[in-house]
Parts: structure tokens; C-alpha cells; sequence
């Protein structure tokens, strides 16, 4: 029951524990810190919470100086220090690209990093049938991980829709991209919503779907947003029992 999952982020550690050992969850913060040398706190993850799906983190143990301190002594430490020490604001490399990123405020999963990879992949192919650079909707953009990516390749991106319902993830994308230039849709909006803006609609060359819970339900209202001539990409996720597989790809 030793929990071995855990993330990186940065200089933060993060954790879940089965029930079963939870009472000995101070012990396990404690010994994760000292293993990991350059770790500056460790949190117990709670799970993601509310419409944002962020996580809630628990702050179990900091470095200060090179001492290691439990939770019962940083909380007795003053607010500012305290603040600092526990912060989960961080700068992760992704496939060699710098992402700020909070998951304490926005939803960051580093598992589709190989995946957001391979969108680049799909991206070439449609621009190369197209030889001309897209135009990309990512709906669900989050703090920004696959719009980045793409951004990283030359001449690839002419236009952009990046929109997030969390105005925080939204606050960390703008930092992530830097300049916006004019005509990009940087949104905090109800992504099935977007359709009901003319100036969005049959716009875009390839469109993202990075919502595996709701992928098939929300795409009839995102489809609108594609354009109507030329070939077009959809790229997305969707997290499907086994069961209903075959249900599910008559519905797509």
C-alpha cells in the first residue's frame, strides 16, 4: 500500500495515499522529501474538485535552508515564508518547452505529453496538404500545454482559438504565450458555447478535443467550428469502458 504513484512538478512533489495508511501519511510525506533532494515541498493530493477540476492539494512537508520541516513546524513559521515554501505555482519543461503552470488553480496533467507530441504530427500532415499554416482551435486549452507546442513550430500557426472556462488556467496561458497577436481568440467561455460566435465559426483547419470525459457528448457543438472546405483535422481523447467501445464509435 506504499503509494509509489506520485508527480513532479518543478521543485513540488505530489502524492495520493490509499485509506488504508493514511494514518501514516505525515511519515511518508517526510521520507519522499528526504529522498528527493531538490524537492522543496511535498503535497497529498485530494483529488480533482468542482467544474474546474482542481486539484486539492495538501501540504505535508517544505525545505527551508536545508532543513526539512513537518507540517506542524511551517505552520508555525510566518505567513509570507509559509506562503513561499507551500506555493504550487511552477515551471515544468514539457517535450523541451517551459510551461507555468498552478494545479492548485488549473488542471495540468502531464500523461498526454506524448500524445500533445503526436498532435504535432497530425498538424504537419494537415499543413502539408494545405501548404499553408493552420489555423487551430483548442477549446479546452487549460494553462496552455498543446496550443505551446504547436507555437513552437515554425510557421505552423497562423490562427488561434485558445479558450479555457477557468479564468485562472486562462491568466496562466496568456504568461505561457507572451504577445497575443491581434485576431487570436484568447477566451474564458463555455467551450459548447463558442458556436453561437459568427466571427468562430467555420474558421479553423484542426480542432482539439482534450476533454476525455465528455469528448463525444460536447463535439456536435464544436464541430461547427471547423471549416467546410478542405480537409480538416479533429484530435482528441475520449475515456471509454471496454464495454462500450463499439456503442461508442457509432455514436462518433
Amino acid at each position: 500500500l506504499w503509494p509509489n504513484s506520485q508527480e513532479h512538478f518543478g521543485d513540488i512533489i505530489i502524492f495520493k495515499i490509499e485509506r488504508e495508511v493514511e494514518e501514516y501519511v505525515q511519515q511518508v510525506a517526510l521520507a519522499k522529501i528526504e529522498h528527493s533532494k531538490k524537492t522543496r515541498a511535498i503535497f497529498r493530493d485530494h483529488g480533482v474538485q468542482g467544474e474546474f477540476r482542481i486539484r486539492s492539494l495538501e501540504p505535508l512537508a517544505v525545505r527551508l535552508e536545508g532543513k526539512i520541516l513537518p507540517k506542524e513546524k511551517f505552520e508555525e513559521l510566518p505567513a509570507g515564508i509559509k506562503n513561499q515554501l507551500t506555493s504550487t505555482r511552477v515551471s515544468i519543461k514539457e517535450n523541451g518547452i517551459s510551461i507555468l503552470i498552478n494545479p492548485s488553480l488549473a488542471y495540468y496533467s502531464s500523461r498526454l505529453a506524448s500524445e500533445r507530441q503526436q498532435t504535432i504530427s497530425s498538424a504537419i500532415r494537415l499543413q502539408n496538404q494545405l501548404s499553408r499554416p493552420l489555423s487551430i482551435a483548442d477549446p479546452y486549452c487549460g494553462v496552455g500545454p498543446a496550443v505551446l507546442q504547436l507555437l513552437k513550430q515554425e510557421d505552423l500557426v497562423g490562427d488561434l482559438l485558445a479558450n479555457d472556462i477557468n479564468p485562472h488556467a486562462i491568466e496562466l496561458l496568456k504568461e505561457n504565450i507572451g504577445d497575443v497577436p491581434d485576431g487570436w481568440f484568447i477566451g474564458v467561455e463555455n467551450a459548447t458555447s463558442l458556436k453561437n460566435n459568427p466571427e468562430l465559426v467555420n474558421r479553423y483547419d484542426m480542432l482539439l478535443m482534450n476533454l476525455p470525459h465528455e469528448t463525444i457528448s460536447h463535439l456536435p457543438d464544436l464541430l461547427p467550428l471547423l471549416k467546410t472546405s478542405g480537409p480538416t483535422t479533429v484530435r482528441g481523447w475520449a475515456v471509454v469502458e471496454e464495454k462500450e467501445i463499439q456503442t461508442f464509435e457509432k455514436q462518433l
